[in-house]
């Protein structure tokens, strides 16, 4: 199994609209063994779209921008780097589904192919559900939980997100192993409401939680962290078993 952990910093956040100006992306073995890196900046062509939050939110001018390569130069290149690991690989990220967007529409504009497998890895997601439903950190902001590891982080620039995100995957798939392997098959929230749901049939709280995520596919962290409270005292609590945290790590 190979994973792909990448992160897009854009000229803000709706795809279509705001464009990327930077792509960087590790690819991992199942031992986290690293086995090749990219990083790149590109220019925006619809520059009076971006966003001047963004840009300076990731420390960027236009005119920075303006010599750096075409993005369909750039994408295709990244393209070339997935293909690479010669089978679908499995997207990682944090808050994995923003980027995912816009992969989809890069796709889709400069007609390219990302070979990847279905589900993908949010460790924004087993975040909120192996330390935040504890109490362990305030909120699963990246820079919360790599701090919370001691993970060396730049914020806002690809490469450092896409290397503190890989290292909070190696410290999930050894302190959290189930809940790494639900969100590769693509069942960790699924998994999570079916066990509240177990623990807690006739919970009116859990079945309008069920009927949001039903409709549309994503859920707080408010919701996460209530639906492990009721899964825990449950006697099914699958998603939940082996979670342990490393002794003596500390969010202070």
């Amino acid at each position: 199994m190979i994973f792909l952990v990448f992160d897009f910093e854009t000229t803000g956040l709706k795809p279509g609209r705001h464009e990327p100006i930077q792509v960087a992306a590790l690819l991992l073995d199942d031992n986290m063994t690293e086995l090749g890196a990219f990083d790149a900046l590109m220019r925006p062509l619809q520059p009076e779209l971006a966003s001047p939050e963004a840009l300076a939110v990731n420390g960027r001018s236009l005119a920075d921008l303006a010599a750096e390569p075409h993005p369909r130069e750039v994408l295709g290149r990244f393209a070339e780097f997935v293909a690479a690991a010669r089978e679908p690989v499995v997207m990682v990220g944090h808050n994995v589904g923003f980027d995912l967007e816009f992969l989809r529409h890069a796709e889709a504009t400069h007609e390219l192919a990302f070979p990847r497998r279905e589900a993908a890895v949010d460790t924004c997601d087993m975040a909120r559900i192996h330390l935040e439903s504890r109490g362990a950190i305030a909120n699963s902001k990246l820079a919360t939980v790599a701090s919370y590891y001691g993970i060396e982080f730049r914020a806002h620039d690809a490469l450092g997100d896409v290397r503190a995100t890989a290292g909070l995957l190696d410290r999930f798939k050894a302190e959290a192993p189930a809940l790494v392997d639900r969100a590769i098959e693509g069942t960790l929230l699924g998994g999570l409401v079916t066990d509240a749901r177990v623990a807690q049939p006739d919970n009116p709280f859990v079945s309008s939680v069920a009927s949001h995520f039903d409709r549309n596919g994503w859920l707080s962290a408010r919701q996460i962290g209530a639906l492990v409270r009721i899964a825990e005292q449950g006697v099914t609590t699958s998603i939940l078993d082996g979670r342990r945290l490393a002794p003596g790590v500390s969010g202070s």
